[in-house]
C-alpha cells in the first residue's frame, strides 16, 4: 500500500489494488491508515529523501493531500507546544497548569476552532469518500449483473427463435407429407374399389355367358397398369405371364385425372422399335380417367416391352404423358 500511495507501482498493478478497495470496506480503511501514517512521518521528517520526493510528487500534488498534511502539521505543533508546557507546570501557579491562561489570549480560540475544523471537515471527507466508493461499487457491480442478465436474456431469445423456426419447419414439412401420404393412400383405394368393381363385373359377366363364351373371355389375359405420378417410366414388379390359352391381351391403364381426351398409345422394345400404335378414347371412371387397350397375345414374346402414352394432336417432339415398362414371360 505504501508503495501504491508513492506511485511506485505499474498501471496494472495500481488497477488490481483500486479494484480491490473499491469492493472491500475494510481494506479501503487499511489504506487510509497507511495514508495517515505516510503523512505523519513525512511531517516528522521520517521519510527518506527518496520517499519524501515521491510523496511530495504524489500526495501534496492534490489539494486534499496538501489539506491532510496542513491539518497533521497543525495537529504535530499543538501537541508540542502542549508537551513544553507540561515541562514548565513545576514552574507556573496550578491555576495556570491546565492553560487556562493561554486560551484566555487573543487568537488562542480562533486557532483552536481553524483545527477543530480541519479535523472534523477531514474525517467528514474521509468518510464520505469512502461512501461514495461503497455507493460506486456497488453500482458497478449492478451494471456489470445487468449487462450480463441482458446477455443471458438475448440468448435465449436468440434460442428460443432458432427452435421455433426448426419447429415450424418440421410441422410444415409433416404436413406436406401427411397431405401427399393421404391422397396416395385416398387414390390406391379408389383404385382397388375400381378394380374390385371391374372383377365383380367380369364375375357377374361370365357368370351370364355360355360356357363356349365363358373359354373365349378366359382366353384374354387382362394387365392392369396403375396410375404413374412421377414423370418418367414406370417399372411394373408382376410380370405380364401368357400362355398357349391366351389368344389376346386386355391393357387397363389407369391415367388419373386429367384434361386430355385422347392419347396415342405406342408399344415399343427397350431398344426403341415401335411394334405396334394406335389413338385411344379415354373413359371417364369415379377415380378419373381410363383407356384399355386390347392387343392380339401373338404380338408378344418373352422379353422386355414400353408401353408410352402421348397425348393426341401434340406434335412428335412432344413429351409423353406416361410410360410403362413390363416384361412377358411366355408358359407355351
Amino acid at each position: 500500500m505504501v508503495r501504491y500511495l508513492l506511485g511506485e507501482l505499474s498501471a496494472e498493478e495500481r488497477e488490481n489494488i483500486e479494484q480491490q478497495y473499491f469492493q472491500n470496506d475494510t481494506l479501503f480503511q487499511e489504506l487510509l491508515h497507511v495514508e495517515s501514517d505516510l503523512v505523519y512521518d513525512y511531517v516528522n521528517g521520517e521519510l527518506s529523501p527518496e520517499q519524501r520526493t515521491k510523496f511530495e510528487s504524489q500526495i501534496l500534488s492534490t489539494a486534499q493531500g496538501r489539506r491532510k498534511v496542513e491539518s497533521s502539521r497543525a495537529l504535530l505543533d499543538s501537541m508540542s507546544e502542549n508537551a513544553a508546557e507540561v515541562s514548565e507546570v513545576e514552574k507556573i501557579p496550578w491555576w495556570q497548569s491546565f492553560g487556562f491562561h493561554r486560551w484566555m489570549q487573543p487568537g488562542a480560540w480562533q486557532s483552536a476552532t481553524v483545527i477543530l475544523l480541519l479535523v472534523i471537515g477531514g474525517g467528514w471527507l474521509g468518510v464520505e469518500n469512502i461512501r461514495l466508493r461503497s455507493q460506486l461499487g456497488t453500482l458497478t457491480t449492478s451494471v456489470q449483473q445487468n449487462e450480463q442478465e441482458v446477455r443471458r436474456l438475448q440468448v435465449q431469445v436468440a434460442t428460443a427463435q432458432h427452435q421455433r423456426e426448426q419447429e415450424e419447419t418440421a410441422w410444415s414439412s409433416s404436413i406436406v407429407k401427411l397431405n401427399e401420404e393421404l391422397q396416395r393412400a385416398r387414390a390406391d383405394r379408389e383404385q382397388a374399389e375400381e378394380v374390385a368393381r371391374d372383377k365383380e363385373s367380369q364375375l357377374r359377366q361370365s357368370l351370364r355367358q355360355s360356357p363356349s363364351e365363358r373359354e373365349s373371355a378366359t382366353a384374354i389375359a387382362t394387365y392392369i397398369l396403375p396410375f404413374n405420378s412421377i414423370r418418367g417410366t414406370s417399372e411394373q414388379t408382376e410380370p405380364l405371364t401368357l400362355s398357349e390359352e391366351h389368344k389376346a391381351v386386355r391393357f387397363q391403364i389407369d391415367l388419373g385425372r386429367t384434361a386430355f381426351r385422347a392419347f396415342h398409345v405406342s408399344l415399343q422394345t427397350v431398344d426403341g422399335s415401335e411394334i405396334w400404335k394406335a389413338v385411344k378414347e379415354a373413359r371417364r371412371t369415379r377415380t378419373g380417367n381410363s383407356i384399355t387397350v386390347n392387343l392380339p397375345a401373338t404380338v408378344f414374346t418373352q422379353q422386355h416391352y414400353i408401353l408410352v402414352l402421348t397425348p393426341s394432336g401434340a406434335n412428335s417432339q412432344a413429351e409423353s404423358f406416361a410410360e410403362y415398362s413390363f416384361r412377358v414371360v411366355r408358359k407355351d
